[in-house]
Protein backbone atom coordinates (compact mmCIF):
# COMPACT_ATOMS: atom_id res chain seq x y z
CA UNK A 1 0.00 0.00 0.00
CA UNK A 2 1.17 3.11 -0.59
CA UNK A 3 0.25 7.10 -1.46
CA UNK A 4 -0.56 7.71 -4.88
CA UNK A 5 -1.90 11.43 -4.60
CA UNK A 6 -3.85 13.51 -1.41
CA UNK A 7 -6.03 16.49 -2.22
CA UNK A 8 -5.99 19.11 0.91
CA UNK A 9 -9.00 22.07 1.00
CA UNK A 10 -10.22 24.67 3.02
CA UNK A 11 -8.11 23.16 6.07
CA UNK A 12 -5.34 25.34 7.64
CA UNK A 13 -3.40 27.24 4.99
CA UNK A 14 -4.70 25.44 2.09
CA UNK A 15 -7.75 26.34 -0.04
CA UNK A 16 -7.05 23.60 -2.47
CA UNK A 17 -3.64 21.76 -2.55
CA UNK A 18 -2.82 18.87 -5.01
CA UNK A 19 0.20 16.42 -3.70
CA UNK A 20 1.13 13.55 -6.31
CA UNK A 21 3.64 11.25 -5.03
CA UNK A 22 4.52 9.73 -8.50
CA UNK A 23 7.12 10.75 -11.06
CA UNK A 24 6.20 11.82 -14.41
CA UNK A 25 5.56 8.57 -15.65
CA UNK A 26 2.79 7.62 -12.81
CA UNK A 27 5.50 5.65 -10.75
CA UNK A 28 4.86 6.39 -7.39
CA UNK A 29 7.99 7.43 -5.65
CA UNK A 30 9.11 5.62 -1.99
CA UNK A 31 10.54 8.75 -0.38
CA UNK A 32 8.87 12.21 -0.28
CA UNK A 33 10.61 15.35 1.72
CA UNK A 34 8.66 18.31 2.04
CA UNK A 35 10.31 21.40 3.32
CA UNK A 36 9.41 24.89 4.20
CA UNK A 37 9.80 27.50 6.40
CA UNK A 38 7.99 27.42 10.07
CA UNK A 39 4.18 27.97 9.49
CA UNK A 40 4.42 26.73 5.86
CA UNK A 41 1.89 23.84 6.22
CA UNK A 42 4.11 20.66 6.21
CA UNK A 43 2.54 19.25 9.48
CA UNK A 44 -0.95 19.97 8.12
CA UNK A 45 -0.19 17.93 5.17
CA UNK A 46 1.61 15.02 7.70
CA UNK A 47 -1.81 15.22 10.08
CA UNK A 48 -3.93 15.38 6.91
CA UNK A 49 -2.70 11.97 5.50
CA UNK A 50 -2.38 10.36 9.04
CA UNK A 51 -6.06 11.25 9.64
CA UNK A 52 -7.31 10.00 6.00
CA UNK A 53 -5.41 6.53 6.64
CA UNK A 54 -7.26 6.02 10.22
CA UNK A 55 -10.19 5.27 8.31
CA UNK A 56 -8.74 2.39 6.63
CA UNK A 57 -7.63 1.03 10.38
CA UNK A 58 -10.79 1.46 11.49
CA UNK A 59 -12.78 -0.13 9.03
CA UNK A 60 -10.15 -2.76 9.38
CA UNK A 61 -10.93 -3.38 12.79
CA UNK A 62 -14.85 -2.95 12.42
CA UNK A 63 -16.86 -2.82 9.51
CA UNK A 64 -18.23 0.75 10.60
CA UNK A 65 -15.54 1.49 12.43
CA UNK A 66 -14.60 5.73 12.29
CA UNK A 67 -11.36 7.12 12.32
CA UNK A 68 -10.41 10.40 13.53
CA UNK A 69 -12.77 13.49 12.70
CA UNK A 70 -11.44 16.82 10.91
CA UNK A 71 -11.36 19.57 13.87
CA UNK A 72 -13.55 22.03 13.12
CA UNK A 73 -11.13 24.52 14.09
CA UNK A 74 -9.11 23.33 11.55
CA UNK A 75 -10.98 24.08 8.58
CA UNK A 76 -10.06 27.55 7.06
CA UNK A 77 -11.72 30.66 8.32
CA UNK A 78 -13.84 31.93 5.54
CA UNK A 79 -14.90 28.58 4.17
CA UNK A 80 -18.26 26.89 5.09
CA UNK A 81 -16.19 23.13 5.35
CA UNK A 82 -12.95 21.21 4.77
CA UNK A 83 -11.94 17.99 3.30
CA UNK A 84 -9.01 15.60 2.44
CA UNK A 85 -9.24 13.45 -0.32
CA UNK A 86 -6.49 10.42 -0.90
CA UNK A 87 -5.84 7.73 -3.56
CA UNK A 88 -4.30 4.82 -2.44
CA UNK A 89 -2.34 2.53 -4.91
CA UNK A 90 -2.40 -1.08 -3.04
CA UNK A 91 -1.71 -4.88 -5.43
CA UNK A 92 -1.78 -2.26 -8.19
CA UNK A 93 -5.48 -1.51 -7.64
CA UNK A 94 -6.30 2.32 -7.05
CA UNK A 95 -8.72 3.34 -4.19
CA UNK A 96 -9.76 6.79 -2.90
CA UNK A 97 -12.08 8.23 -0.27
CA UNK A 98 -12.74 11.95 1.09
CA UNK A 99 -12.85 12.85 4.62
CA UNK A 100 -14.80 16.22 5.42
CA UNK A 101 -16.32 18.59 8.02
CA UNK A 102 -18.10 20.51 7.74
CA UNK A 103 -19.06 23.81 10.15
CA UNK A 104 -22.10 24.13 12.55
CA UNK A 105 -25.11 25.18 10.29
CA UNK A 106 -23.11 24.99 6.61
CA UNK A 107 -23.68 23.40 3.70
CA UNK A 108 -20.77 20.94 2.96
CA UNK A 109 -20.60 20.93 -1.23
CA UNK A 110 -18.08 17.69 -1.27
CA UNK A 111 -19.32 15.22 2.03
CA UNK A 112 -17.31 12.40 2.88
CA UNK A 113 -17.01 9.13 0.92
CA UNK A 114 -15.99 6.31 2.17
CA UNK A 115 -17.14 3.94 -1.10
CA UNK A 116 -13.96 2.55 -2.31
CA UNK A 117 -12.67 2.52 1.24
CA UNK A 118 -15.18 0.33 2.46
CA UNK A 119 -14.61 -2.19 -0.33
CA UNK A 120 -10.56 -2.47 0.21
CA UNK A 121 -11.44 -3.06 3.76
CA UNK A 122 -13.82 -5.61 2.64
CA UNK A 123 -10.78 -6.98 0.72
CA UNK A 124 -8.50 -7.38 4.01
CA UNK A 125 -11.54 -8.62 6.26
CA UNK A 126 -12.17 -11.47 3.91
CA UNK A 127 -8.50 -12.27 3.18
CA UNK A 128 -8.08 -12.10 7.19
CA UNK A 129 -11.30 -14.25 7.76
CA UNK A 130 -10.04 -17.00 5.44
CA UNK A 131 -6.34 -16.61 6.64
CA UNK A 132 -5.29 -15.36 10.08
CA UNK A 133 -1.73 -14.96 9.25
CA UNK A 134 -2.99 -12.83 6.19
CA UNK A 135 -0.46 -9.58 6.05
CA UNK A 136 -1.69 -6.04 6.54
CA UNK A 137 0.26 -2.79 5.72
CA UNK A 138 1.94 -0.99 8.13
CA UNK A 139 0.55 2.07 8.47
CA UNK A 140 2.15 4.60 11.05
CA UNK A 141 2.83 8.69 12.24
CA UNK A 142 5.65 9.81 14.44
CA UNK A 143 5.07 13.53 14.76
CA UNK A 144 7.82 16.47 15.95
CA UNK A 145 6.97 15.49 19.90
CA UNK A 146 8.89 11.81 20.26
CA UNK A 147 11.82 13.23 21.38
CA UNK A 148 10.72 12.23 25.46
CA UNK A 149 11.11 8.75 26.09
CA UNK A 150 8.99 6.93 28.68
CA UNK A 151 11.18 3.72 29.46
CA UNK A 152 9.47 1.63 31.80
CA UNK A 153 11.06 -0.89 34.47
CA UNK A 154 8.12 -2.43 35.56
CA UNK A 155 5.41 -3.64 33.07
CA UNK A 156 2.34 -3.13 35.12
CA UNK A 157 -0.55 -3.41 32.35
CA UNK A 158 -0.72 -6.90 30.43
CA UNK A 159 -0.82 -5.93 26.46
CA UNK A 160 -2.36 -7.94 23.66
CA UNK A 161 0.32 -8.39 20.94
CA UNK A 162 -2.29 -9.95 19.15
CA UNK A 163 -1.87 -9.15 14.85
CA UNK A 164 -4.00 -6.15 14.60
CA UNK A 165 -2.55 -4.63 17.57
CA UNK A 166 0.34 -3.46 15.23
CA UNK A 167 -1.70 -0.74 14.27
CA UNK A 168 -2.54 0.41 18.04
CA UNK A 169 -1.76 4.18 19.02
CA UNK A 170 0.13 3.96 15.04
CA UNK A 171 -1.38 7.21 13.74
CA UNK A 172 -2.27 9.50 16.54
CA UNK A 173 0.93 11.44 16.67
CA UNK A 174 1.33 9.61 19.87
CA UNK A 175 4.90 7.95 19.60
CA UNK A 176 4.31 4.62 21.51
CA UNK A 177 8.36 3.90 22.81
CA UNK A 178 6.45 2.14 26.44
CA UNK A 179 4.58 -0.53 24.34
CA UNK A 180 7.68 -1.21 22.17
CA UNK A 181 10.36 -1.64 25.34
CA UNK A 182 7.34 -3.97 27.09
CA UNK A 183 6.52 -5.94 23.68
CA UNK A 184 10.43 -6.21 23.77
CA UNK A 185 10.49 -7.38 26.77
CA UNK A 186 7.88 -9.54 26.70
CA UNK A 187 9.34 -11.53 23.53
CA UNK A 188 12.48 -11.86 25.20
CA UNK A 189 11.06 -13.59 28.40
CA UNK A 190 9.55 -16.69 25.86
CA UNK A 191 12.43 -17.00 23.80
CA UNK A 192 14.38 -17.39 27.06
CA UNK A 193 11.52 -19.67 28.99
CA UNK A 194 11.78 -21.65 25.78
CA UNK A 195 15.64 -22.21 26.22
CA UNK A 196 15.53 -22.66 29.85
CA UNK A 197 12.86 -25.18 29.59
CA UNK A 198 15.02 -26.77 26.71
CA UNK A 199 18.11 -27.15 29.15
CA UNK A 200 16.03 -28.67 31.66
CA UNK A 201 15.53 -31.55 29.36
CA UNK A 202 19.60 -31.70 28.88
CA UNK A 203 19.73 -31.61 32.26
CA UNK A 204 17.31 -34.86 32.86
CA UNK A 205 18.77 -36.48 29.99
CA UNK A 206 22.25 -38.58 30.35
CA UNK A 207 22.53 -38.81 26.36
CA UNK A 208 23.56 -35.15 25.46
CA UNK A 209 24.48 -35.07 22.17
CA UNK A 210 25.41 -31.83 19.90
CA UNK A 211 21.65 -31.67 18.96
CA UNK A 212 20.85 -30.29 21.91
CA UNK A 213 23.17 -27.48 21.77
CA UNK A 214 22.35 -27.09 18.24
CA UNK A 215 18.80 -26.53 19.09
CA UNK A 216 19.37 -24.13 21.72
CA UNK A 217 21.07 -22.16 19.16
CA UNK A 218 18.45 -22.53 16.87
CA UNK A 219 15.62 -20.82 19.37
CA UNK A 220 15.01 -17.49 18.45
CA UNK A 221 11.06 -15.44 18.20
CA UNK A 222 10.93 -14.10 14.54
CA UNK A 223 9.51 -10.72 15.55
CA UNK A 224 11.99 -10.06 18.07
CA UNK A 225 15.12 -11.34 15.38
CA UNK A 226 13.43 -9.04 13.07
CA UNK A 227 14.09 -6.34 15.52
CA UNK A 228 17.42 -7.35 16.16
CA UNK A 229 18.16 -7.50 12.73
CA UNK A 230 16.66 -3.84 11.81
CA UNK A 231 18.36 -2.32 14.48
CA UNK A 232 21.90 -3.60 13.69
CA UNK A 233 21.24 -2.88 9.68
CA UNK A 234 20.39 0.52 10.58
CA UNK A 235 23.00 1.53 13.21
CA UNK A 236 25.23 -1.16 12.51
CA UNK A 237 27.55 0.46 15.36
CA UNK A 238 25.16 -1.51 17.82
CA UNK A 239 24.94 -4.92 18.37
CA UNK A 240 22.83 -7.51 20.85
CA UNK A 241 20.23 -4.98 21.92
CA UNK A 242 18.76 -7.22 25.38
CA UNK A 243 17.09 -7.04 28.65
CA UNK A 244 19.21 -6.95 31.62
CA UNK A 245 17.93 -7.72 34.93
CA UNK A 246 20.74 -6.79 37.25
CA UNK A 247 21.25 -3.94 39.17
CA UNK A 248 18.18 -3.24 37.77
CA UNK A 249 15.98 -3.90 35.22
CA UNK A 250 16.76 -2.16 31.49
CA UNK A 251 18.06 -2.41 28.42
CA UNK A 252 21.56 -2.76 27.35
CA UNK A 253 23.12 -2.49 23.41
CA UNK A 254 26.79 -2.69 22.87
CA UNK A 255 28.40 0.18 21.19
CA UNK A 256 31.77 -0.49 19.00
CA UNK A 257 32.02 -3.05 21.94
CA UNK A 258 31.26 -0.85 24.71
CA UNK A 259 28.41 -2.67 27.10
CA UNK A 260 25.86 0.17 27.92
CA UNK A 261 22.47 0.95 29.56
CA UNK A 262 20.39 2.77 26.80
CA UNK A 263 19.85 5.52 29.55
CA UNK A 264 23.59 6.02 28.68
CA UNK A 265 23.00 6.77 24.91
CA UNK A 266 22.49 10.13 23.47
CA UNK A 267 18.71 11.43 22.72
CA UNK A 268 19.67 11.31 19.00
CA UNK A 269 20.92 7.62 19.76
CA UNK A 270 17.43 6.59 21.99
CA UNK A 271 15.18 8.41 19.65
CA UNK A 272 16.76 6.69 16.61
CA UNK A 273 16.60 3.16 17.98
CA UNK A 274 13.48 3.74 19.38
CA UNK A 275 11.86 4.57 16.16
CA UNK A 276 13.38 2.10 13.91
CA UNK A 277 12.66 -0.40 16.87
CA UNK A 278 8.92 0.89 16.49
CA UNK A 279 8.90 0.29 12.60
CA UNK A 280 10.33 -3.18 12.82
CA UNK A 281 7.94 -4.06 15.55
CA UNK A 282 4.65 -3.31 14.01
CA UNK A 283 5.82 -4.80 10.27
CA UNK A 284 6.99 -8.29 12.00
CA UNK A 285 2.92 -8.48 14.08
CA UNK A 286 1.29 -7.18 10.55
CA UNK A 287 3.52 -9.83 8.73
CA UNK A 288 3.15 -12.84 10.37
CA UNK A 289 3.55 -14.85 7.54
CA UNK A 290 6.71 -13.54 6.06
CA UNK A 291 9.83 -14.96 6.25
CA UNK A 292 11.38 -11.23 6.73
CA UNK A 293 8.87 -9.31 7.76
CA UNK A 294 11.19 -6.12 7.45
CA UNK A 295 9.95 -7.04 3.84
CA UNK A 296 6.32 -5.74 4.54
CA UNK A 297 4.84 -2.98 2.77
CA UNK A 298 3.73 -0.11 4.61
CA UNK A 299 3.32 3.93 4.52
CA UNK A 300 5.27 5.71 7.81
CA UNK A 301 4.92 9.48 8.42
CA UNK A 302 8.28 11.20 9.64
CA UNK A 303 7.21 14.69 11.29
CA UNK A 304 10.63 16.63 11.44
CA UNK A 305 12.86 14.06 10.61
CA UNK A 306 16.37 15.37 11.55
CA UNK A 307 15.33 15.55 15.17
CA UNK A 308 18.22 15.51 17.64
CA UNK A 309 20.37 13.75 14.71
CA UNK A 310 23.43 14.81 14.28
CA UNK A 311 24.80 15.74 10.52
CA UNK A 312 26.91 12.90 10.50
CA UNK A 313 23.46 10.71 10.38
CA UNK A 314 21.29 12.62 8.59
CA UNK A 315 23.08 12.44 5.95
CA UNK A 316 22.51 8.51 5.50
CA UNK A 317 19.43 8.37 7.51
CA UNK A 318 17.22 8.01 4.75
CA UNK A 319 19.25 5.76 2.69
CA UNK A 320 19.52 3.21 5.97
CA UNK A 321 15.80 3.48 6.39
CA UNK A 322 15.62 2.61 2.71
CA UNK A 323 18.20 -0.88 3.16
CA UNK A 324 15.98 -1.73 6.00
CA UNK A 325 12.92 -1.19 5.44
CA UNK A 326 12.65 -1.70 1.46
CA UNK A 327 9.52 -1.65 0.54
CA UNK A 328 7.87 0.98 2.99
CA UNK A 329 7.06 4.26 1.80
CA UNK A 330 8.07 7.41 3.65
CA UNK A 331 6.96 10.85 4.05
CA UNK A 332 9.18 13.32 5.88
CA UNK A 333 9.08 16.96 6.61
CA UNK A 334 12.21 18.27 7.60
CA UNK A 335 14.75 21.73 7.82
CA UNK A 336 17.75 19.84 6.88
CA UNK A 337 19.36 20.45 3.95
CA UNK A 338 21.24 16.94 4.52
CA UNK A 339 18.30 15.05 3.81
CA UNK A 340 17.40 16.72 0.70
CA UNK A 341 20.60 15.78 -1.24
CA UNK A 342 21.97 12.68 0.16
CA UNK A 343 19.53 10.12 -1.51
CA UNK A 344 18.87 9.98 -5.43
CA UNK A 345 15.34 8.32 -5.44
CA UNK A 346 13.50 11.35 -3.73
CA UNK A 347 10.83 13.46 -4.49
CA UNK A 348 11.15 16.92 -2.95
CA UNK A 349 8.50 19.76 -2.51
CA UNK A 350 8.94 22.98 -0.91
CA UNK A 351 6.21 24.83 0.82
CA UNK A 352 5.71 28.61 0.50
CA UNK A 353 2.27 30.42 1.45
CA UNK A 354 0.56 28.00 0.78
CA UNK A 355 1.55 26.48 -2.76
CA UNK A 356 3.39 23.57 -3.36
CA UNK A 357 6.59 23.53 -5.49
CA UNK A 358 8.25 20.78 -6.83
CA UNK A 359 11.95 20.96 -6.41
CA UNK A 360 14.63 19.91 -9.68
CA UNK A 361 16.83 16.93 -8.41
CA UNK A 362 19.04 17.87 -5.26
CA UNK A 363 20.86 14.81 -4.58
CA UNK A 364 24.61 15.48 -4.53
CA UNK A 365 24.40 19.28 -4.22
CA UNK A 366 26.98 20.47 -1.50
CA UNK A 367 25.10 21.82 1.94
CA UNK A 368 25.34 26.02 0.78
CA UNK A 369 23.67 24.95 -2.61
CA UNK A 370 20.79 23.58 -1.31
CA UNK A 371 20.45 26.38 1.62
CA UNK A 372 20.10 29.05 -1.08
CA UNK A 373 18.37 27.09 -4.02
CA UNK A 374 16.01 25.32 -2.18
CA UNK A 375 15.64 26.47 1.00
CA UNK A 376 16.00 30.34 0.16
CA UNK A 377 18.19 30.77 3.01
CA UNK A 378 21.56 32.76 3.71
CA UNK A 379 24.62 30.53 3.87
CA UNK A 380 25.74 32.61 6.74
CA UNK A 381 25.25 35.12 8.91
CA UNK A 382 23.40 38.19 6.85
CA UNK A 383 25.68 41.16 8.26
CA UNK A 384 28.98 39.00 7.34
CA UNK A 385 27.59 38.34 3.83
CA UNK A 386 26.51 41.89 3.23
CA UNK A 387 30.09 43.00 3.75
CA UNK A 388 31.70 40.08 1.45
CA UNK A 389 29.24 41.17 -1.45
CA UNK A 390 30.10 44.50 -0.80
CA UNK A 391 33.76 43.69 -0.72
CA UNK A 392 33.79 41.68 -4.02
CA UNK A 393 32.04 44.49 -5.90
CA UNK A 394 34.45 47.49 -4.70
CA UNK A 395 37.24 45.05 -5.77
CA UNK A 396 35.56 43.91 -9.27
CA UNK A 397 35.39 47.78 -9.58
CA UNK A 398 39.12 48.09 -8.95
CA UNK A 399 37.64 50.81 -5.33
CA UNK A 400 40.59 50.01 -3.44
CA UNK A 401 39.11 52.35 -0.68
CA UNK A 402 36.07 51.18 -0.34
CA UNK A 403 37.64 47.13 -0.43
CA UNK A 404 40.14 48.05 2.50
CA UNK A 405 36.82 49.72 4.13
CA UNK A 406 34.89 46.48 4.17
CA UNK A 407 38.11 44.18 5.01
CA UNK A 408 38.49 46.07 8.04
CA UNK A 409 35.03 45.60 9.12
CA UNK A 410 35.45 41.85 8.11
CA UNK A 411 38.99 41.02 10.36
CA UNK A 412 37.03 42.67 12.78
CA UNK A 413 34.08 40.37 13.19
CA UNK A 414 35.81 37.14 11.58
CA UNK A 415 38.71 35.40 13.05
CA UNK A 416 42.05 35.73 11.17
CA UNK A 417 41.54 31.93 10.02
CA UNK A 418 38.48 32.11 8.54
CA UNK A 419 38.36 31.32 4.64
CA UNK A 420 36.73 34.46 3.62
CA UNK A 421 38.57 36.50 5.07
CA UNK A 422 41.84 34.45 3.68
CA UNK A 423 40.72 34.83 0.29
CA UNK A 424 39.34 38.72 0.64
CA UNK A 425 43.07 39.43 1.83
CA UNK A 426 44.48 37.36 -0.96
CA UNK A 427 42.16 39.71 -2.90
CA UNK A 428 43.20 43.06 -1.43
CA UNK A 429 47.18 42.28 -2.01
CA UNK A 430 46.40 41.26 -5.90
CA UNK A 431 44.76 44.75 -6.48
CA UNK A 432 46.78 46.51 -4.27
CA UNK A 433 49.90 45.23 -6.30
CA UNK A 434 48.18 45.81 -9.57
CA UNK A 435 47.92 49.15 -8.53
CA UNK A 436 51.92 49.50 -7.88
CA UNK A 437 52.59 48.02 -11.40
CA UNK A 438 50.78 50.51 -12.69
CA UNK A 439 51.98 53.44 -11.07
Amino acid sequence: MKVKKVNIENIGRFKNLDIRFTKDDDEIINHIILIGNNGSGKTTIMESIALSLSWFVSRIKSEKGNGTQINEIKVSNNSNFGNIKIEINDNNQEYKWTISKAKKGKKNDSPTNLDELNKLADIYRESYSNDNNYSFPLLTYYDANRGVLDIPLRIRTKHNFEQLNGYDNSLKGIVDYRTFFEWFREKEDIENEEKVNLLKKIGQNSNIDNSFIADLNKISDVQLNSVRIALTTFLPEFENIRVERKPRIHLAVDKNGEHLNLEQLSQGEKLTMAMVGDIARRLAILNPNLENPLLGEGIVLIDEAELHMHPKWQRSFIYRLNKTFPNCQFIYTTHSPLLVSDFKDILSYSLSDGELIPLNQLFGLDVNQVLLDAMDTDVRNSQIQDLVDHFRDAISKKDLNNAVEYFTNMSNLLPENHIELIKSRLLLKKIELMNEKNK
